[in-house]
Parts: structure tokens; sequence; C-alpha cells
């Protein structure tokens, strides 16, 4: 369910709610949040009220599918000009390929399961086109279990989606409005034939699994039309809180930023590996960590604190590099509480509670030059992911560092800035970091910090993070076969951001074999060497 403005928890539904005002104070965002915390001892209910009765019209989309049911008359009227072949509204026509659209891409594309039948009058899936008054896009209701499977959980459903669109309240509006909207809630159709886990244990979560089928959802608005860009507004219920656990309620429509981060760097196959896990019993959260680690290198947690650190390169800090997308430059800036901002005056000391499986950004402003690192003082250090971004008089690197070991970042100058981002890795239990920030001797090292993607095409590209020394000039990355034969060589000049990127059809012209290859990485007469691997 999508909903403007208003911030409403029903039981019956899905429901998809959205702020508009690009200009919302932290005030009316609490206040919302208020709003919205006091409906969550709510649960998912079959719908009581029943169908809408009164919508006389039908009409059936091209292959089948759907059976759109609307009025011309009264108070849920659609829009009523025609101009298509089959002389209905053109709101009707356009929605019925709408629909049939995002079950091409979701069904026939990417590979979802068919959402089970309803058997309601017929075999297509039914919408209902009625006035929600500005309240809400639409709404999708489970309305029955699906008997022929064994899960709790798993249910038909059907749709009743605004008639037109053109209240003040709806930030999209018209058809784009009509086009996003009918994606999304398509999507939770086919949610709902995988299986809704209602209750998933996590902290602070009344409402189950629906973080994961929202962020979802919200990513495939965005997939199945790039150009609308309706889920650029969600952005600020990130990024004016961005400490709160990553299923938090606040962030169920903005973090379909972070699944689209995802799938961009890898691809649809986890998501629905991820489902296809929620449909055989595990709860979301942990159905996407064992996919994640399995398919790639990473893990949620890596994963996660890499989007936070990249979420803070938005508005005017946006770098194409460095941001997590390129529609990251219409995003919000991120805020950072004042009690998580600090002045280093020689040393630094900082103790804070980290919630469960969620980032604390952390800001350090510098009046004076120092090298300087960052030095783990408690026990619990495996417990967290850390990565930072320091800008040296608008030289800006970024860099991860494991909280297990001291780690040297630079070296300061008045007006510098640190900003780090710890991110507690445990779905169940705050941790307590305690962290300080002192003199650290700049080493003589060579460190490659990160390799990604790994497996990789063999035409793709492959992207280091490697820091050296503060005397380091360049880095001479070269490819080996298991033979020791050198396949390529390339000199890159050392670069601010510690962003390396290794394009394989550049290097080399002719395509490599499946299989694993050596990269060493040379800089002032010391040598790293790593294994990755290449796929077909």
């Amino acid at each position: 369910m999508r909903s403007p403005l208003k911030i409403f928890l029903i039981i019956v539904v899905i429901i998809t709610n959205r702020a508009f005002s690009d200009t919302l104070t932290q005030e009316k965002l609490k206040e919302a949040q208020t709003i919205k915390n006091s409906f969550t001892s709510e649960s998912l209910t079959k719908a009581t009220a029943g169908r809408p009765g009164h919508l006389s019209q039908v009409y059936i989309s091209h292959n089948g599918h759907f059976k759109l049911h609307y009025t011309t008359d009264g108070n849920d009227a659609v829009p009523t000009e025609s101009t298509n072949p089959d002389g209905v509204p053109d709101w009707i026509y356009y929605a019925a390929q709408y629909a049939e659209r995002a079950w091409f891409v979701l069904i026939d594309s990417i590979g979802f399961d068919m959402p089970p039948g309803d058997g309601v009058d017929g075999d297509e899936f039914d919408i209902y086109f009625i006035n929600l008054h500005g309240s809400y896009y639409a709404n999708t209701y489970p309305e029955n279990p699906v008997t022929e499977t064994s899960r709790q959980y798993d249910y038909t459903a059907y749709q009743e989606i605004d008639n037109d669109f053109v209240e003040s309240n709806y930030y999209t509006k018209g058809y784009d409005a009509l086009k996003v909207t009918i994606a999304h809630e398509f999507f939770h159709v086919v949610h709902l034939g995988y299986g809704w886990n209602t209750n998933n244990y996590l902290d602070r979560m009344s409402q189950g699994d629906r973080f994961f089928l929202e962020w979802s959802s919200t990513w495939f608005e965005e997939f199945s039309y790039p150009k609308v860009n309706d889920y650029i507004n969600y952005a600020k219920s990130y990024s004016y809180y961005p400490d709160d656990n990553i299923w938090s309620q606040s962030y169920f429509y903005s973090h379909g930023i972070f699944m689209k981060f995802m799938i961009d760097n890898y691809s649809t196959d986890f998501l629905i590996k991820s489902f296809n896990k929620i449909k055989n019993g595990e709860r979301a959260l942990y159905a996407l960590q064992s996919t994640i680690e399995e398919e790639t290198d990473r893990t949620l947690a890596s994963l996660y604190n890499e989007y936070c650190q990249r979420m803070y390169f938005t508005g005017t800090r946006y770098d194409e590099d460095l941001a997590v997308s390129s529609d990251a430059q219409y995003f919000p800036y991120l805020r950072i509480n004042w009690s998580d901002r600090y002045e280093y005056d020689n040393s630094l000391n900082i103790n804070n509670d980290i919630p469960s499986f969620a980032t604390l950004p952390i800001d350090v402003a510098f009046s004076d030059g120092q090298h300087f690192g960052l030095m783990t003082k408690n026990s619990f250090s495996g417990d967290f992911e850390g990565s930072y971004i320091f800008d040296d008089n608008n030289r800006i690197s970024t860099g991860f560092f494991d909280l297990n070991n001291d780690q040297y970042i630079g070296k300061s100058s008045d007006g510098d800035t640190l900003t780090l981002f710890i991110t507690n890795k445990s779905a169940s239990n705050s941790k307590n970091l305690s962290l300080s920030i002192d003199f650290i001797k700049p080493p003589n090292l060579l460190t490659v910090n990160k390799m990604f993607p790994n497996p990789v095409d063999a035409n793709g590209q492959l992207t280091l993070n490697i820091t050296g020394s503060e005397t380091t000039e360049k880095f001479i990355i070269s490819c080996y076969n298991l033979l020791g034969q050198k396949l390529f060589a390339k000199e890159f000049p050392k670069s601010n951001s510690n962003q390396y990127v290794v394009s394989f059809s550049e290097s080399i012209n002719y395509p490599l074999a499946s299989g694993i290859y050596l990269l060493k990485v040379k800089a002032d007469g010391k040598e790293k060497i790593e294994k990755f691997t290449i796929l077909k």
C-alpha cells in the first residue's frame, strides 16, 4: 500500500506510506514517526470489508492476466478521455498495459513465481479503481490463504488503486503515479504467494518481514520506470535519521535505494534466491544474509556499511565515483546527530551504543595538523564493520577499516573532517563501541583493502580499494594466470579516493577463460598478491 503525507497503518493491507514535502523539518518527521509507532501493534489480517461491489465496468488486459474494475460516474469515476482502439477510458487502457508490463518483467523476465490465483469471477488478478482521496496511492489486500501449500502466510490478493491521482497530497501524479503504483503493488501480490512471516523477532519490529517486501517493491517501481524517479522522495526518511535498525519502519521505502544498490552491484538473482528461501520458511533478514554470503564475497553488514558511507555523497557532495547512484545528486544531505559530532584536540575517545544491525555515522572536526589513526578499545570489535571518509581540504579519501587492529588514516590540518560509519553486525543485540582517535606514526605499508566483485565476469571490471604510504605516487597492477604468465600490467597514479578499476576488455585483447587468477599490486618496492575468480 502506498500513502502520501498522512501516515496510517490499517490492519488488512500491505501499506506504503509516503511523505512529500522536500522541506520537511525534523519535528514533522518525528511527529509522523510518533503517529506511525502508535499503530505498530496492529497485524496483517484478511480483508473484512470485502471487495468494492459498486464498480460496474470491467476491462480485461490484452494478455488476460488482469481484470480492471472501474466506473465513469460518481465519486470513484476515472478520467473519461478515450483515444485508444478499445474505446475504454485511457486511464484503464494504459493501466492494463502497465500491469501486463509488470507481469512481463517480474514473472517472464526476472523469473519470480506466478502469484496464486484467487478464483474469484475468473482467473484474472483483480484491480479496483476507487477514490482514495489522496490518503493512499493504493492498497494490496491479502484475502484467502493458499490451501495448496503448508505455509502459514501465503495469500491470494487483490488491489485497490486511486482513480486519478490528482489530489495535492500525491508527490507523483497522473500517469507517472499510475505506472509506479501498479508496479509496486503487483510485486506485493507476488510477495504474498511466497509468504510473509508476520513475526521475525527482530528488535522493535512488530510487522514481521514487511520491511523486505517494501524494499523490493520500491526498488521494482524504480527498476520498471527509472525516468519517473518517484523513489527519490523516500531518501529523506533515511538521510534525516541514518542510525536506526536496518529494518526500521522509517526505512521501509527509503531502503528501496539500498535494494537498488545491491542489485546494481550484483543482479536480481540474489533477490529471487532470497525469496525462494522465504518460501521455504526462512525469515527475510536471514534469507538475505545467507544469500549474499553464498553468492558474493561480502556480508550483508559490509554491504550496508558501504551503502551508508556512499549515501554521504548526495546533493552538492555528489561524486559519481563515490555516490550510491547517479540519482544521489537529488538526495538530501545525510544528517549526523549533534551528539555524534566531535572536535579533535590531540586525542579523542568515542563511546557509544549502536542498536542491533544499525550504522552509526560519526563526524570529527580537526583544528590542527597531526598524523592520526583509529584504535579500538573494547572487546567487541569483531561485531562491527567500519568505513571512513576523510576530507582533507576538499581532497576526499575513503576506506574501510578493521576494528580488530589500529589503523592509520592520514595527516589532518585545520578545517579537515573525518566521517566514520560503524555498523553493528548483530541482529539481536545493541553493542557498545569504544574507539579512540590519536596520533599514529604513518606506516610505509601497501594494503589492498577490498577487491570486488569477486567472482567477476570476463568482460567486466574489478574495483580495488588500495592504500599506500604518504609518499606513494603510483601503483602498478599486474594480472597473472596460475602458471605465472603475466597477462597484462597497468600503471595507476595515486588517487585520493583509493579506488582503482581494472577493465579486462581494455587491458587484454582476448577474453580470459573461467578460472582463478592472481592480481599483483606493487608500490614503493612492496607487493601484494590477491586471488580472484573469473566466471563466464
